[in-house]
């Protein structure tokens, strides 16, 4: 696990690209010391070449904007127990997520659950788009940045449904809403959805946790969730 940039540099101003060259050549250090199995997958060549490129292509950036770059790492790394993030607390203060939560059944998306007061019917809709790109497309482009474990999609596909919001955000910035095309019955319409704090959205899967009438307990040394 990597925590990329300091508390007091996350905001939505831009980096200067020097400052984030010097941040690439103490991530490139700390791999190469740490990181046993940095060249399982991928050669030290083609590793050396992506710090390269990714130098040379660097302009002033957001926190978010420079996030996204790192984590084409996990396309080189592909070990599960190695990912990169933001600094938490600086991300929830910040960050806008759209405000559904997504389930994947073969290759469609559904609407699972939403996190606001929005129209409820639109919950098992298939997703068309979002934000007026093709949602398959937008979900292959980050499932294709996941941490992952070799090259099985398995568990970062699973993730990415779990977090979908999250990591939509940290990839594409934040935005006060978010348009998504839905179909059903045949009927394909647009829904704009208010965009939430990650705070607020973390805070009702908390909740949800508390109050969802589960109960934990041990009965002769066996662990029930009832």
């Amino acid at each position: 696990l990597f925590n990329l940039l300091r508390p007091a540099a996350f905001s939505q101003e831009k980096i200067s690209k020097d400052l984030l060259a010097d941040d690439l050549d103490v991530l490139k250090q700390n791999l190469e010391t740490y990181h046993t199995g940095l060249y399982t997958y991928t050669s030290k060549r083609e590793f050396d070449d992506w710090f390269v490129d990714a130098k040379r292509s660097l302009e002033d950036s957001s926190p978010l904007g420079f996030f996204s770059k790192v984590n084409e790492l996990n396309l080189l790394i592909k070990n599960g127990h190695t990912f990169f993030h933001i600094n938490p607390e600086q991300r929830g203060k910040d960050l806008l997520m759209p405000s559904f939560n997504i389930y994947k059944d073969g290759e469609q998306y559904y609407i699972k659950s939403l996190k606001d007061g929005s129209d409820k019917s639109i919950i098992g809709n298939k997703i068309i788009a979002i934000n007026h790109e093709s949602f398959p497309e937008v979900f292959n482009r980050l499932l294709k940045y996941e941490e992952r474990d070799g090259n099985n999609l398995t568990q970062p596909t699973e993730e990415l449904q779990y977090a979908f919001a999250r990591k939509y955000a940290l990839a594409f910035g934040n935005k006060t809403t978010t348009t998504v095309t839905v179909e059903s019955n045949q009927e394909v319409k647009n829904i704009v959805l208010n965009n939430i704090p990650m705070e607020a959205f973390s805070q009702q899967t908390d909740d949800q946790y508390e109050n969802g009438q589960i109960e934990f307990s041990i009965d002769n040394a066996i662990a029930r969730l009832v």
